[in-house]
C-alpha cells in the first residue's frame, strides 16, 4: 500500500517532534514545512502547498499543533486510489459545531459540503490536481493581501476557502474526526483558547482510538470530477 505522504505546517516556537515521530511510524512520508521567520500564516500554507504539489500525489497537510489517533495514517492510505479519479479533499478534524450529531464510531462517513463552509485547515487531505490549483490560486491572492503582524491579512483557513470557491470544489468531512487540535494558543488570532466550544472536535475519536477499527465507505459516495 502507498505510504501517505504528509507535510506539517510548523510555526515558530512550535516543537513537532512528537508528532513527525508519531507520523512516522505509522507508515507517512513527512516533509516539516517551517515559518522561521515569522511571515504569516497564508505564506506558510503557500510553502506548504508547494512542496505538496512537488511530492506528485495526493497530500495530507496538517497543523503543527494536533494530536492524531492511532493508525490514522494506514486507515488514510486506503482513500489514496481513490482521491486522483474524484478530485476530491477530505478534511479529518472540524471545529466543534460542524457535526454535532450522534456518529457510530465503527462506520465512517464522508459528508459532502460546500466550498463556503470550508473552516479548517488543521489536517486536510488534497489530490494533486486541487492542491495544485489552490496553489496558483493562493500565489495570485497573496499580493493583495495587506501585510499586518502576523504576516497577512487572514489566516489560511478563510484564503484556503476562497480558493475551493474559486476552483469550484466541494469537500468532504470526516466523521468521527480523527484528528483533534490540541494547541492552546493561535498564531493567527492571538487569545483564543480551545475551551470557546469551536476550536476542538466534538466527535473527535481520542488518541487510543483504533481507525483502523472504522469501516471505510464502500462504494465511495463520491462524486465524479
Amino acid at each position: 500500500m502507498t505510504s501517505p505522504e504528509i507535510v506539517i505546517m510548523k510555526h515558530p516556537d512550535r516543537n513537532v517532534d512528537a508528532l513527525h515521530t508519531q507520523l512516522q511510524k505509522q507508515g507517512a512520508i513527512v516533509v516539516i514545512v517551517g515559518d522561521s521567520n515569522r511571515r504569516g500564516a497564508l505564506m506558510c500554507a503557500i510553502d506548504a502547498f508547494t512542496v505538496g504539489v512537488q511530492l506528485g500525489g495526493p497530500v495530507t497537510i496538517v497543523q503543527d499543533d494536533v494530536e492524531i489517533c492511532r493508525n490514522f495514517v494506514p486507515y488514510l492510505a486506503q482513500y489514496l486510489p481513490h482521491f486522483e479519479r474524484f478530485q476530491t479533499v477530505i478534511q479529518w478534524f472540524m471545529n466543534g459545531g460542524a457535526f454535532n450529531a450522534a456518529y457510530d464510531v465503527y462506520k465512517a462517513l464522508l459528508l459532502e459540503q460546500t466550498p463556503d463552509r470550508f473552516l479548517s485547515t488543521q489536517a486536510v487531505t488534497y489530490s494533486h490536481n486541487t492542491a495544485a490549483n489552490i496553489l496558483a490560486y493562493l500565489k495570485k491572492a497573496e499580493p493583495g493581501l495587506r501585510p499586518d503582524d502576523l504576516g497577512c491579512k487572514h489566516g489560511d483557513d478563510a484564503i484556503v476557502r476562497d480558493a475551493l470557491i474559486w476552483i469550484g470544489k466541494p469537500y468532504y468531512i470526516h466523521v468521527p474526526a480523527l484528528v483533534q487540535h490540541v494547541g492552546e494558543d493561535s498564531v493567527v488570532a492571538p487569545g483564543l483558547t480551545l475551551y470557546d466550544g469551536f476550536r476542538q472536535s466534538k466527535c473527535y475519536v481520542g488518541r487510543g482510538f483504533d481507525a483502523m477499527t472504522l469501516k471505510v465507505p464502500e462504494p465511495f459516495n463520491w462524486k465524479e470530477r
